[in-house]
């Protein structure tokens, strides 16, 4: 599962953006406790697409990365990929900065489902490929290093 967190500077300026992406792979009995603070009721769905305040309390993004908040309070460092692209829906803006942090998070299966089941189609989940918004795009002959 990826978890992007946008961020917009404070007029919503869409010329001003920064996506922060943290993939988080499903492992058994791995809690974040980041996750304790979502309303799972009230993310959009394909039933209901309406925006809802859906955190519980303020979070600073590193909560997406480290489970402790003395990691945060003490600074700590991660690896990330940096670059410049664009967002990946419509309007598709373009300078947009990409922040992707390097290492694999684990997070539990639960949670997963949870955020699975709150945003996909029923009928889609039949599917063995699915993208939970519909935005796939086909990439051309690019060669991407790391």
């Amino acid at each position: 599962m990826e978890v992007q967190v946008l961020h917009r500077t404070s007029a919503g300026d869409f010329k001003q953006q920064a996506v922060l992406s943290f993939v988080y792979k499903r492992i058994p009995g791995e809690m974040r406790t980041v996750f304790n603070r979502i309303k799972y009721m009230d993310l959009p769905n394909p039933a209901n697409n309406i925006a809802a305040d859906i955190m519980l309390e303020d979070l600073h993004v590193l909560d997406f990365v480290f489970d402790s908040r003395e990691a945060i309070n003490n600074n700590e460092s991660f690896g990330y990929y940096r670059y410049v692209g664009s967002m990946t829906q419509p309007p598709c803006a373009e300078n947009v900065l990409w922040v992707i942090a390097s290492d694999v998070i684990p997070l539990s299966s639960t949670i997963i489902t949870m955020f699975r089941d709150a945003l996909v189609d029923p009928k889609v989940l039949s599917s063995d490929n699915f993208n939970i918004l519909g935005n796939n795009r086909i990439l051309d002959e690019r060669k991407t290093q790391f």
